[in-house]
């Protein structure tokens, strides 16, 4: 279950671990998830000239102390409410429901310093490559060529509804 669900490689494993599972499967699994959808879907879509039709452009909040720290703060008051409530990955879905309002709110208090978002995906790479030791990728040779099966399962199953959803609302293919 937790090698299937889209998520990021540390939160699963996590989950995954308070719930009894083995996490260094799911973190390989989840991994395997992402790399095959980078290595697989943008060369694809662009062999086929998928494009969408809407122009994105990303243009994010200055930093500003004061709010970035009211940000975090509210962010621990409710992850912290939430671990009391016994809510399953609290620290990940209160800073969540958070940074959704904040942004469905146009609060615009502050945004992240792109150091420290460099700094925490370099310490969570390191979180899951620590998992990744020669006995543990050893001992799961019967798993890992299932997990790539159920990983591209799962993408085309997505791409199916994906595509299945285009025709009904006439949204873009790539899209």
């Amino acid at each position: 279950f937790f090698c299937s669900v889209p998520g990021g490689p540390a939160e699963m494993s996590v989950l995954g671990a308070r719930q009894g599972a083995n996490m260094p499967p799911i973190a390989i699994c989840q991994l395997m998830r992402i790399v095959t959808l980078v290595v697989v879907i943008p060369p694809t879509m662009v062999l086929l000239d998928l494009h969408g039709e809407h122009v994105w452009t990303f243009s994010a909040d200055p930093f500003h102390l004061t709010g970035f720290l009211v940000t975090m703060g509210l962010s621990l008051a409710l992850a912290l409410m939430l671990r009391w409530m016994n809510v399953t990955a609290a620290f990940i879905v209160g800073p969540l429901a958070v940074g959704i309002a904040l942004g469905a709110s146009d609060a615009h208090l502050s945004s992240v310093p792109a150091e420290l978002m460099m700094a925490c995906q370099v310490l969570i790479g390191a979180y899951l490559g620590a998992q990744f030791r020669r006995d543990v990728l050893r001992s799961m040779k019967r798993f890992l060529p299932a997990a790539l099966m159920n990983v591209l399962l799962v993408t085309l199953a997505c791409a199916t509804l994906g595509f299945l959803l285009h025709l009904v609302d006439d949204e873009s293919i790539a899209t």
